[in-house]
């Protein structure tokens, strides 16, 4: 049995290892779990029931030194570190990327969103991309006889987050992937700059 046992939060007189095996600290004994996964253990005088596997992301989490914060976007559902490693706030799991690690796939408003780990570091602390992505290039928008012109997608996505009560992350990730339509929207993207512009 690995012994690198963390002290559960939820449940301090417990502690979980890596193997999943959770223990009470003081007398050592060991828990049996149930076959959905899940144990039983007394907090306050209560008896509680939690999934190994989100008391011992709890665990890690409460060691972790490095620090993550909110995605506002979310609604702080969810949060991130400067290493790209986004988790749930609540549960503090860390959800798995797609598309080479630069994707991950998020669920708040009701809504599922797959936005990528380069625009939600834009949002939450401000990191562009590398040189060859930051090149500004215009593009246009337009809806009936609406027509919108924007120096930069991330000036587009968020006026598209304001008018579709969407997060400007999830926005420009469908702009940074050159998408033609975005929820009713006619994106037109141009390689030159534009002599007018209107915002």
């Amino acid at each position: 049995m690995i012994e690198n046992f963390l002290t559960i939060p939820a449940a301090p007189n417990y502690e979980i290892n890596s193997r999943l095996v959770v223990r009470n600290k003081k007398t050592g004994r060991i828990l049996t779990p149930s076959k959905n996964l899940t144990v039983c253990v007394r907090v306050d005088g209560k008896t509680r029931t939690f999934l190994l596997k989100t008391i011992r992301e709890q665990a890690l989490a409460a060691v972790e030194t490095v620090k993550f914060y909110p995605i506002p976007s979310t609604g702080n559902k969810y949060e991130m570190n400067r290493n790209g490693k986004v988790r749930n706030a609540k549960t503090k799991r860390v959800l798995k990327t797609t598309d080479g690690g630069n994707v991950v796939h998020l669920a708040y408003g009701g809504k599922g969103y797959a936005i990528s780990i380069t625009m939600l570091k834009w949002e939450v602390f401000g990191i562009t991309p590398s040189k060859s992505a930051q090149t500004p290039k215009p593009l246009s928008v337009s809806k009936g006889n609406r027509r919108f012109f924007f120096d930069t997608k991330a000036a587009c996505a968020r006026f598209l987050a304001a008018e579709l009560t969407y997060s400007t992350a999830g926005i420009l990730y469908y702009l940074s992937a050159n998408k033609n339509w975005i929820h009713g929207w006619t994106v037109k993207y141009f390689d030159e700059p534009l002599e007018i512009r209107r915002i």
